[in-house]
């Protein structure tokens, strides 16, 4: 089965257009796998929800690969509940996206 992730990518325009011109094969994939996309006039976000997230998947690969070099213009979070204090997979420093995709990661116990 297999370790399931939640994964979300915010990309500027910049990044949007790239996509479709040059890599429009993973601009398809994108928007056929995502399970929630957010779009605005400045930026676009995906969000994936329960998949397996790895670079032995050949789309997967094919996106870090085409976003590669472009750190400013996009974010990815990758979190995975077995694992969430693992940010391995994650890319991109566009810390400054209009949804503030970013890691969360927090514990609690409560006893009343």
């Amino acid at each position: 089965m297999g370790a399931r992730s939640d994964v979300g990518l915010a990309l500027t325009e910049k990044a949007v257009q790239r996509l479709k011109k040059d890599y429009a094969n993973v601009w398809a994939w994108l928007i056929a796998k995502c399970e929630s996309h957010g779009a605005r006039e400045d930026a676009q976000l995906f969000l994936f929800e329960c998949v397996k997230w790895n670079y032995e998947d050949k789309d997967v690969a094919y996106l870090y690969e085409a976003l590669d070099g472009t750190e400013e213009e996009f974010k990815l979070v990758e979190v995975c509940l077995d694992f969430p204090t693992s940010d391995e997979n994650d890319a991109g420093c566009w810390e400054g996206n209009p949804w503030g995709l970013c890691r969360v990661v927090s514990a609690a116990l409560h006893i009343k």
